[in-house]
């Protein structure tokens, strides 16, 4: 089972499918983080709600 486990984690990483959804979450905290002043509160829940969409997106592909 864990040599199963290591060739779909090195297939994953080698198809480069991670890149698109990792890449717009950290673009988007990026770009949330940069206007001022900012709620924590209201930043939390925005960070939580797209790291569900993101996680999302990478569990579907």
């Amino acid at each position: 089972m864990l040599e199963l486990i290591k060739y779909s984690l090195h297939d994953y990483v080698r198809s480069h499918k991670y890149f698109a959804p990792i890449s717009t979450y950290i673009i988007l905290i990026i770009v949330f983080y940069t206007y001022k002043p900012n709620p924590v509160l209201d930043s939390y829940a925005v960070t939580a709600s797209m790291l569900y969409v993101v996680s999302a997106w990478l569990c579907i592909y």
